[in-house]
């Protein structure tokens, strides 16, 4: 059975990979990395829609957290790729991971 938040965490995926799909096919272990992190933003926003607003805060740090992470680990990822192909990538995680991270509380609050 998938887990509620999936729907989430593909769709983070899927904006990753538009921008730069062609790298993640290519570099199995940054594709890894997306996966991972995106399930693990999928899984706090899924918990931080269900929180009592005293935990919220909490749980928007650690959605900050998992942004912080991706964007660092992003520059390890794919040792043999290229700069520019690596910094694309870069670029697509921070913006995709920012923009939700960013996003998510507010919206979930409204609900």
């Amino acid at each position: 059975m998938t887990s509620p938040w999936h729907e989430l965490a593909d769709a983070v995926v899927a904006s990753v990979r538009e921008r730069v799909g062609a790298f993640l096919d290519d570099h199995v272990d940054a594709k890894a990395l997306v996966l991972e992190r995106a399930d693990r933003l999928g899984k706090l926003a899924w918990e931080y829609a269900a929180a009592a607003e005293a935990d919220r805060p909490a749980l928007a740090a650690s959605m900050e957290v998992v942004r912080q992470t991706i964007e660092n680990e992003a520059a390890n990822v794919a040792l043999g790729a290229g700069t520019a192909a690596k910094d694309a990538f870069r670029e697509a995680v921070s913006a995709v991971f920012g923009v939700l991270v960013k996003a998510l509380p507010a919206v979930l609050g409204m609900l």
